[in-house]
């Protein structure tokens, strides 16, 4: 009965379930008239309808309750109140303005609310609210911190209630649209020496570096340096703009996953660390001037600005795709190419042990998440001229740490035909 109940409530319907009270109560009213019946006592025939009185009034109260109310989610400091960006990890308050226009009071209301970008288990929130005076409001506010990245749409809000004896309980569902895109964190690519495990050798590369000369200006983004902020044309166009150098031939960073295994749990998972990678190679890239492409994505993404790889990052899911073969089948101008995956992915680590040319190209392998792991998987892809890092759980910094010191070495100025 608690499923109808529920499943009427997301429908937009209002239902009357009983309580066990209210059962028990009915129970009770049906035991008084079988005695009274029986036995022809008068108090027995005046104790029965009463009874079946307080239940019929009861089942009529809790929907009248529940009826004519609206609601509204607000995200404190932000302005936009329909659509909301973060990153994982963030805090924010939501608060939720719970409103009716009946000139009767409600009273002894239960709110309830999901969040699904919350941790596992800390997803649903309960509100009690004893009484909304007529035609007035309550707010109630919890502080959410984004679990996982990804884009969520919040369902509607369930209000319930049993008042006034919680002989029967009456919920609503209501409307209040709201959604919520949480980017992936992006780690920095510090040198750092001692960190994570490389295998296979290193190729010399040059580094890149701007040229100087100033070619045009363009809006502020997160991850720009604030000594490029060009300071004339901020204070023309009332927003900050950041100064576009011109910039030596420097190589594009490419970065491919495979979406198709997704080893591990919650954000421990082989899924959320490439795109970890992914997020902190395109924060690199930009940073240093690069082209980055990415796969799934291709050569037809649209990947120029970090808020628009940002927001595909956001969008992967975990399903198969062809990108790590389309990765290694691109023939583009001078880069290196950084592949994560994980160590029971076959195929994709067969098809790394099929490259003719090998050069440019570093594998990122993630083990100890499963226990249908290849503990071979890096050894293979060495023995075949790829650099390869190692990536176990809880050691993805360690793991970007040396990525960022093999790029510092390669510096993405070598042609690598993938074939």
């Amino acid at each position: 009965m608690r499923f109808l109940t529920a499943y009427l409530s997301r429908s937009r319907w209002a239902w009357v379930a009983p309580t066990r009270l209210g059962l028990s109560l009915l129970v009770i009213a049906g035991t008084l008239y079988t005695l009274a019946y029986l036995t022809r006592i008068g108090w027995l025939y005046i104790a029965t309808p009463l009874i079946l009185a307080i239940l019929l009034l009861n089942l009529l109260l809790p929907p009248l309750n529940v009826r004519g109310l609206t609601a509204r989610r607000h995200f404190k400091g932000f302005n936009d109140g329909k659509h909301v960006e973060l990153f994982e990890d963030d805090t924010l308050l939501v608060e939720i303005r719970l409103s009716h226009r009946s000139l009767l009071p409600k009273i002894v209301l239960t709110l309830r609310e999901f969040f699904p970008c919350a941790a596992p288990g800390k997803e649903e929130h309960g509100y009690l609210i004893g009484a909304l005076p007529p035609r007035g409001s309550s707010v109630v506010s919890h502080e959410l911190t984004c679990y996982r990245r990804g884009r969520y749409s919040f369902p509607p809000l369930e209000v319930e209630s049993s008042a006034p004896f919680g002989l029967f309980r009456s919920v609503r569902a209501i409307d209040a649209p709201m959604e919520i895109t949480v980017y992936p964190k992006a780690l920095p690519l510090e040198v750092a020496p001692n960190q994570g495990a490389l295998v296979g050798d290193a190729t010399g590369f040059s580094r890149p570096s701007f040229s100087g000369e100033v070619r045009s200006s363009r809006e502020f983004q997160q991850s720009d340096d604030l000594r490029h902020i060009h300071w004339r044309n901020s204070a023309r166009s009332g927003q900050l703009m950041v100064k576009e150098f011109d910039q030596t031939p420097r190589g594009e960073v490419r970065m491919a996953l495979n979406p198709g295994v997704n080893l591990g749990w919650g954000r421990e998972t082989t899924l959320e660390y490439a795109i970890k990678i992914g997020a902190s190679l395109a924060r690199y890239s930009f940073n240093e001037g690069r082209q980055f492409r990415m796969w799934p994505g291709g050569v037809g993404a649209d990947l120029t600005t970090w808020h628009k790889v940002l927001e595909h990052l956001a969008r992967i899911r975990a399903e198969p795709q062809p990108s790590v073969s389309e990765s290694l089948s691109y023939r583009g101008p001078h880069g290196i190419s950084v592949v994560a995956v994980s160590s029971a992915d076959e195929d994709s680590i067969r098809q790394l042990q099929q490259l003719r040319y090998p050069r440019g190209i570093v594998v990122v392998i993630m083990e100890g998440f499963d226990s249908r792991e290849d503990l071979e998987a890096s050894d293979k892809i060495a023995r075949h001229g790829l650099d390869v890092i190692g990536c176990k759980v809880k050691e993805l910094p360690k793991a970007l740490g040396t990525l960022g010191k093999l790029l510092e070495l390669q510096g993405a100025s070598i042609a690598t035909p993938l074939l």
